[in-house]
């Protein structure tokens, strides 16, 4: 999983982002499927796809992957668990680019 998850971080870095979401989603599945709905591995890789969206200004997408993010890694690493707070961070970043 963490090759399938560097592969779409290098797609996204080549520019090739259909195919790095696509990967993504994949990964996203297969989490859903064989991980726990709470597994912190599920949180921190939801933040993922987040920062791509983010990126490519599709903020409503993104938001929603964050959130459900934090939710996880709030309720199984706790609040102030730094990847936690990475995720926090991340979320306030998106909402002061939407302008919220």
């Amino acid at each position: 999983m963490a090759a399938m998850n560097l592969d779409a971080g290098l797609l996204y870095d080549l520019g090739r982002f259909a195919e790095a979401k696509r990967l993504q989603q994949e990964l996203v599945d297969i989490e859903r499927r064989t991980l726990k709905p709470r597994d912190p591995a599920l949180g921190s890789l939801l933040d993922n796809p987040a920062l791509d969206l983010a990126s490519g200004g599709r903020y409503a997408e993104a938001e929603k992957s964050s959130r459900e993010s934090l939710a996880i890694l709030g309720g199984s690493l706790g609040r102030e668990h730094p990847a936690t707070l990475a995720t926090m961070t991340n979320l306030s970043r998106l909402l002061r680019d939407e302008g919220k």
